[in-house]
């Protein structure tokens, strides 16, 4: 999955800046899952994002420069780690390939279903990316394949 953020090298201690915008984008992922899945992507404003993560909203925008590039960043990551996870799980496993790859599609769609609001907002959104967005979605969909 190439399209998502590289994860630091876990030998390499990061310095006190680092750790600090590593906990600020965790918290500004959790706050904007939680906001689109309770109030969809047009009904979550930034304002209320930034706040639920404990940051300005001037903060929020040197990490994304709108909730389209948000959204988009929380799908990647997301779906590129159940990608990621389920690979390995096949590539270890001693059954046919097709349960296999069942097995890895299987994974996407229960991420979809876990949370079914946040899903239908993801696939709503789809349609009205941006082009760069499009790509870095499309990418990590088709990493599945």
């Amino acid at each position: 999955m190439t399209d998502r953020p590289e994860a630091p090298d876990a030998a390499a201690p990061l310095s006190l800046r680092e750790r600090k915008k590593r906990d600020k984008l965790a918290a500004i992922r959790v706050a904007a899952r939680e906001l689109f899945a309770e109030h969809g992507v047009d009904g979550a404003t930034t304002r209320a994002i930034s706040e639920r993560a404990g940051i300005g909203v001037g903060t929020l925008f040197s990490y994304f420069p709108d909730k389209q590039s948000l959204l988009t960043h929380l799908f990647v990551t997301e779906i590129g780690e159940v990608a990621d996870a389920a690979v390995v799980a096949a590539k270890g496993s001693a059954a046919p390939l097709v349960d296999r790859l069942l097995g890895i599609f299987r994974a996407a769609f229960a991420w979809y279903a876990r949370d079914e609001r946040l899903a239908r907002a993801v696939i709503r959104e789809f349609l009205f990316l941006s082009p760069d967005n499009k790509r870095a979605f499309e990418a990590s969909s088709l990493g599945f394949v």
